[in-house]
């Protein structure tokens, strides 16, 4: 998650599209909030590829479905997060590798 967002932002400052953005009618939160769910989405739709994983254990090794709930939601939180934690350190760094490093830090 934070690999996705993190490039987001800065991605566009190094190709010179953010000024672009700026100029249309987007305001500032509604670029930011689009980036974020775009991030998040992408996020998603590779966390719920782990569905039948997670389903399996519970058939197999009789996790309550209490239990899935709770480690689906944490994951959730988790995937929150890491989109924010992005999303925050591409706004602020100049350079994409500085993003990702400070992302990951």
């Amino acid at each position: 998650s934070p690999a996705l967002s993190a490039s987001s932002l800065v991605g566009e400052r190094e190709r010179g599209l953010l000024e672009g953005l700026q100029l249309s009618t987007l305001s500032a939160r509604e670029i930011v909030w689009g980036k974020a769910l775009s991030a998040f989405a992408f996020a998603l739709l590779a966390l719920l590829c782990t569905l039948p994983a997670i389903f399996s254990l519970a058939v197999w090794l009789g996790v309550p479905n209490r239990q899935i709930a709770v480690f689906a939601s944490w994951q959730l939180l988790i995937l929150c997060l890491g989109t924010a934690v992005g999303l925050a350190c591409s706004a602020w760094a100049r350079t994409r590798q500085y993003a990702f490093r400070s992302a990951y830090s």
